[in-house]
């Protein structure tokens, strides 16, 4: 079930044994943030049959201070199944990648 956490803000584990329960934890700050994209945007302009070629855009989270870098994939599902990642990691500053003319679909 889901935990309320309102007011916690650190994790603590012991470790516990039939003899005795460890006196000092290991601990870990709770953070409790998710930074996703949106309006993801591609106008494929290849007009070759099985292949693409245009620009992807997408609208960067509103809070992006825990955002290392963006990755972007083909996916054959929207849940990411046979994914192929597009070009390299693009920096935080970014909200474009181009995808060459005559990319093969497959």
């Amino acid at each position: 079930p889901d935990t309320g956490f309102v007011g916690y803000t650190h994790l603590l584990v012991f470790s516990a044994s039939a003899l005795a329960e460890q006196s000092t934890p290991a601990v870990d700050f709770i953070f409790d943030e998710f930074a996703s994209v949106s309006d993801v945007d591609f106008v494929d302009r290849d007009l070759d049959l099985g292949e693409l070629g245009g620009y992807i855009r997408w609208r960067v989270p509103k809070i992006t201070h825990r955002v290392d870098a963006y990755l972007v994939y083909f996916a054959a599902s929207r849940m990411g199944s046979s994914r192929s990642q597009v070009g390299d990691e693009l920096a935080v500053s970014r909200n474009t990648t181009a995808v060459s003319a005559g990319t093969s679909l497959g």
